[in-house]
Parts: structure tokens; sequence; C-alpha cells
């Protein structure tokens, strides 16, 4: 049997049998500071390999840049409108 490797939210709860590997860089709120409490290692993801996530200077300098652009408004759906419009 074929394993498929596919995306979906760390926010969601995994569905039984399923494997999940978080590569985030951090679990934590927007202020890089706070534990996101919707992420809970064993109900949302099995392992954290923070190897693949991008360096945490690399994220911060994105959501400042996010920020300049949307006037200090970094909401869902304008980060979403930045990503569609930097592809």
């Amino acid at each position: 049997m074929e394993k498929e490797i596919f995306t979906k939210s760390i926010i969601k709860e995994k569905e039984f049998g399923e494997k999940r590997i978080s590569v985030m860089s951090r679990h934590t709120k927007e202020d890089g500071v706070t534990p996101d409490e919707r992420i809970v290692e064993g109900v949302t993801f099995d392992e954290w390999q923070k190897d693949f996530a991008p360096p945490v200077k690399l994220i911060g300098a994105y959501y400042r840049k996010i920020e300049k652009k949307y006037h200090g408004k970094s909401s869902r759906k304008n980060i979403l409108n930045f990503c569609e419009a930097t592809r």
C-alpha cells in the first residue's frame, strides 16, 4: 500500500491512523512567544521537525513586509492577498 503525503492545517485534529509531522519554526501565536493552544502534540501533530522550517528571522521579516504593505493589518485575508500578489 502506497502512503500519500499531503498538507493540512496544524490546528485541525488528526484523523484515525493519520501521522502528521509539523515543519513549522514555532508553535506560538503571532507574537512569537505565547504558545498557540490550538496546536497540541499528539492531538494535532505527532512529530515536530523544525529542521525543515524556515528560519525564524525570515518569518518575522515576511510578516513585517505584509504589515507594511497593509498598514499594520496582518489579517489572514491580507496575508493570503499578499501571497497571491507575490507569486
